[in-house]
C-alpha cells in the first residue's frame, strides 16, 4: 500500500502498537505523527489464530487495547487529531465496526443513536410465507399451536416451491431445500410431539430455512432477514411489538428504477454487543475496558 511505504520511509513516524502480536500477522496498526495519531484498520474481520469464538473475542480485545494506546499517545502529544485509516478496509463484522465507532464518538450512547437503519425489499414469496402464518405474531403462535401434521404440510409445500424455482426463469425462491429435507427427516425420526415441534421451531428461527445466501448474491436487494431477536426498532432500540411487525406490516416505496416495491419496516440489527454488560465485563477481564477507552475527539 503506497501510504504504508510513505509512513515507513519517514523518520518522523513511530509505531504505537500493532495486533495481533502472536499466532497471526498484524492487522491493526497505530502510528504517531507530529501533531496527530493514526489508527489503521484494514478490515473488521478477526485475524485467523486459533479459530471460532477465541479469534472474535481477541479481535475485540486487540481493537480496544490499541485504540486506548492511541488515545494515550495523543494526550501525551497534546493533540486531538486522529487519522482513521480505512483505505484498505474490506468490511467484515458489523459489531466490530460499531465498537470502534462508539469508542471514537461516545456521544452515541445508545444503539438507536449509533447504528444505521435498514429496510429490506421483501421478495413476493417471503411476503406470502409470512402472511400464511397470520397477522402480527401469528407465525410464532402457529409454531406453538398448530398440529404437527399442519406444520409438516407447510414445510413440504415450502420444499415444493424451492424445487419449482429450478424450472423458472425468474428470481429463484430463497429456499434451502437441503435444510428442509433434513428437518423433515429429523421430524420423522423424533418420538414425541414435543420433540417434533422443537425441531420445526428451531428450523424457522435458527436453521435458515430460507437461504441467507439469497441476501448476498446479485439479487441482494430482494429477500428477508432472519428472526434472530437482534432486529430492533430504529427509534427506541427495543424489540418490535409485535415481534414480526417489520415483515407483516411492509411499506411500499418507489426507490431506484424498479418501480414501486414492498419493503420491510426500517430496523437496526447487529448493534447490541457494545452495550451488553457481560461483554464489557469479559473484555475488561482481558485488559480491554470499553468504558475507559472511550474518547470524544474534537470535530
Amino acid at each position: 500500500h503506497p501510504g504504508d511505504r510513505r509512513l515507513q520511509d519517514s523518520s518522523q513516524v513511530e509505531v504505537i502498537g500493532q495486533f495481533p502480536r502472536i499466532l497471526a500477522d498484524p492487522v491493526l496498526i497505530a502510528y504517531k505523527l507530529p501533531g496527530a495519531v493514526v489508527l489503521k484498520v484494514p478490515g473488521f474481520m478477526p485475524a485467523p489464530r486459533v479459530g471460532g469464538l477465541f479469534d472474535f473475542v481477541f479481535a475485540l480485545r486487540d481493537l480496544v487495547i490499541l485504540y486506548r494506546r492511541t488515545v494515550k499517545e495523543a494526550l501525551i502529544q497534546g493533540t486531538d487529531r486522529l487519522i482513521l485509516d480505512l483505505a484498505d478496509n474490506g468490511g467484515g463484522i458489523v459489531e466490530m465496526a460499531n465498537l470502534l465507532t462508539i469508542m471514537i464518538a461516545p456521544r452515541y450512547s445508545t444503539n438507536s443513536e449509533l447504528c444505521a437503519d435498514y429496510a429490506i425489499q421483501m421478495h413476493e414469496f417471503w411476503q406470502k410465507w409470512v402472511q400464511s402464518f397470520g397477522e402480527d405474531d401469528g407465525m410464532l403462535d402457529l409454531l406453538d399451536e398448530a398440529s404437527i401434521s399442519d406444520l409438516e404440510r407447510r414445510f413440504r409445500r415450502l420444499r415444493d416451491l424451492g424445487q419449482l424455482a429450478n424450472f423458472t426463469n425468474g428470481v429463484a425462491v430463497p429456499v434451502n431445500v437441503a435444510v428442509i429435507d433434513a428437518v423433515l427427516a429429523e421430524v420423522a425420526a423424533a418420538q414425541t410431539e414435543t420433540e417434533k415441534r422443537a425441531i420445526f421451531k428451531k428450523a424457522v428461527l435458527e436453521r435458515n430455512v430460507v437461504d441467507l445466501g439469497f441476501l448476498r448474491g446479485q439479487n441482494a436487494t430482494q429477500g428477508w432477514y432472519p428472526l434472530t431477536g437482534d432486529v430492533v426498532h430504529p427509534d427506541s432500540g427495543e424489540a418490535f411489538d409485535p415481534e414480526l411487525a417489520p415483515y407483516t406490516q411492509p411499506e411500499t416505496h418507489e426507490w431506484g428504477v424498479s418501480g414501486t416495491k414492498a419493503y420491510s419496516k426500517r430496523y437496526i440489527f447487529a448493534c447490541q454487543l457494545s452495550f451488553l454488560p457481560p461483554v464489557q465485563i469479559a473484555l475488561w477481564l482481558f485488559g480491554a475496558s470499553i468504558i475507559k477507552a472511550k474518547h470524544q475527539w474534537k470535530e
